[in-house]
């Protein structure tokens, strides 16, 4: 049986615990790394809407931090494929960082990850949140602007 907890101010997402609704949510305002905070949003019908993230001006910068993985066992297919979000937790520690995995092999949707491609690149754990994290603070300006016009464009 699993364990179980109703603490709200869980801080760590692990798969073998179960939680409420509002742990959860909870656990999504803690991570600074998601990508809702690196996408830059335009407020169109009635909706907000990524329109990019920052870090597709970075691209080049991420695949150079990244290894090319060749070799899939048929047990990791299995268990990754259209699942990039279950690589991202096991390979980074959290599920919020599949936007990463996705956007260093051109993908869009997690149907397309499908290991049907020769290879994968995955930046390196060690250094990907130190990368993201110098990403965030240099664009702040950037982010800031465009969330104020979120704001008033939401107003007008």
């Amino acid at each position: 049986m699993a364990n179980t907890t109703s603490n709200t101010t869980a801080k760590t997402n692990d798969p073998a615990k179960t939680y409420t609704l509002d742990d959860f949510i909870a656990m999504q305002s803690q991570d600074e790394l998601t990508y809702a905070n690196f996408a830059l949003l335009i407020h169109e019908y009635n909706m907000d809407i990524a329109e990019c993230t920052l870090l597709d001006y970075y691209l080049d910068e991420l695949k150079t931090l990244s290894l090319k993985i060749t070799s899939f066992t048929d047990e990791q297919i299995r268990k990754y494929k259209y699942a990039p979000d279950l690589l991202a937790y096991d390979t980074y520690g959290s599920t919020q960082l599949d936007f990463i995995v996705m956007l260093c092999n051109g993908i869009i949707d997690p149907k397309e990850f499908d290991f049907k491609q020769s290879y994968l690149l995955l930046p390196k754990s060690s250094i990907l949140k130190e990368f993201l994290s110098e990403i965030y603070n240099a664009e702040s300006d950037w982010m800031s602007i465009n969330r104020s016009a979120l704001k008033a464009a939401k107003n007008s």
